[in-house]
């Protein structure tokens, strides 16, 4: 996997700033964020090109990606594509897609409950 990653901490809540961007533990990330069953980390790589092979390839790297995918897509819902959804159902995951101010909600509802899932939520663009 080539994506690079920066572990921020256990998971937490997250929210979206007025501006966009994702707040996790009390800071603002200029960054988009991978969530693991456990674990948050700052997405640095998160482009247009490269986020489903990234987000595939950080699902690999974990032990347990928990039920399913949250993908949060930004200022508004997009489809991924018919590969990257084969590939998340060959994984044994399902697959919840929104843009990223519901997944962010969705997100925080998620682990009060203590639900096992993985998360890859991108930042709003604004601009």
């Amino acid at each position: 996997m080539s994506v690079s990653l920066t572990r921020l901490g256990p998971r937490a809540p997250v929210s979206l700033t007025p501006g966009g961007a994702l707040q996790f533990a009390g800071k603002i990330r200029d960054t988009a964020l991978l969530i693991s069953a456990a674990e948050v980390f700052a997405w640095a790589a998160a482009t247009e090109d490269t986020r489903e092979t990234d987000i595939l390839g950080f699902l690999d790297t974990r032990e347990t990606p928990g039920d399913f995918l949250l993908y949060g897509t930004g200022a508004s819902l997009r489809f991924v594509s018919p590969a990257f959804a084969r590939q998340i159902e060959k994984r044994g995951l399902g697959l919840e897609t929104m843009d990223t101010a519901a997944a962010c909600r969705t997100y925080n509802v998620l682990i009060a409950e203590r639900r096992r899932f993985t998360a890859a939520l991108l930042p709003v663009s604004r601009g």
